[in-house]
């Protein structure tokens, strides 16, 4: 059961998920950022690092399901820098 955040709240929470990235504790990003993406689906920062520390953990069915709410240039990015560790989304 995912508690509301406040706008405050997920800002602090947000900047957690980029913390643990940073640290490459990336489960630890995932959880975190799925916190913010339970309440703000479409909240490009953490669906970013959904992607990227999905990647680098080698779980493309996870990052392929972020990777595709992602605008297009973001999709840009995550696509180079997610084939520096072998997985590729396939051309739409």
């Amino acid at each position: 059961s995912h508690e509301s955040l406040s706008s405050f709240q997920l800002e602090s929470v947000m900047d957690e998920a980029n913390k643990f990235y940073d640290r490459g504790d990336y489960e630890d990003a995932k959880q975190t950022a799925g916190r913010v993406l339970a309440q703000d689906p479409s909240n490009v920062r953490m669906l970013r690092i959904m992607v990227s520390a999905s990647c680098i953990d080698g779980d493309s069915a996870v990052a392929m399901s972020h990777y595709t709410r992602l605008p297009p240039a973001d999709q840009e990015q995550m696509r180079t820098r997610c084939a520096r560790y072998g997985v590729s989304f396939g051309d739409k």
